[in-house]
């Protein structure tokens, strides 16, 4: 390669950093629609609990909950519910927290919808159906930020390329 060539490809690279500092990409903030969950799934609130782990118990009666699960702070707080109860139209659950005085709180949703929050510490027993609501347990508006997907408002998505 020449000596021109060289010099003048280094320019055209300094250019166009200057170009790309002085004229950034434009971001189109836009909500878009989430996609459905299938079934049942749990979004633990991590910053209303203390306890260092919950323990879940699932079933569709309280005699049976064959289907554990667990979190801890950490841990992603999005809980699918396994397999044979994920689509049931009932769940009963059995939460309980470490240390037994320690304070939890998550909802427990079917689909997009709200059915239950919960809020304790020690155990909590709940027998849940997919008619019921909870207005306090909203499922996340998802935003795409050019081309990646956010579950955060526009104002707080860092803008990085």
């Amino acid at each position: 390669m020449s000596r021109f060539a060289i010099v003048f490809a280094l320019a055209l690279s300094v250019v166009s950093m200057g170009h790309a500092q002085t004229n950034p990409p434009t971001v189109v903030r836009a909500p878009v629609v989430a996609q459905p969950r299938g079934g049942w799934w749990i979004r633990v609130d991590a910053t209303a609990t203390n306890a260092t782990r919950i323990d879940w118990h699932f079933g569709t009666t309280p005699k049976n909950l064959d289907v554990k699960d667990s979190w801890q702070p950490g841990g992603p707080v999005d809980i699918h519910i396994a397999p044979p109860l994920r689509s049931g139209k009932v769940l009963h659950v059995r939460a309980t927290t470490t240390p037994a005085n320690a304070s939890a709180s998550f909802c427990v949703f079917f689909q997009q919808q709200g059915v239950e929050l919960f809020r304790f510490s020690g155990t909590e027993d709940r027998p849940l159906d997919t008619d019921k609501r909870e207005s306090q347990c909203t499922a996340p508006t998802v935003y795409r930020v050019g081309p990646r997907l956010y579950d955060v408002p526009p104002e707080r998505v860092p803008l990085v390329e």
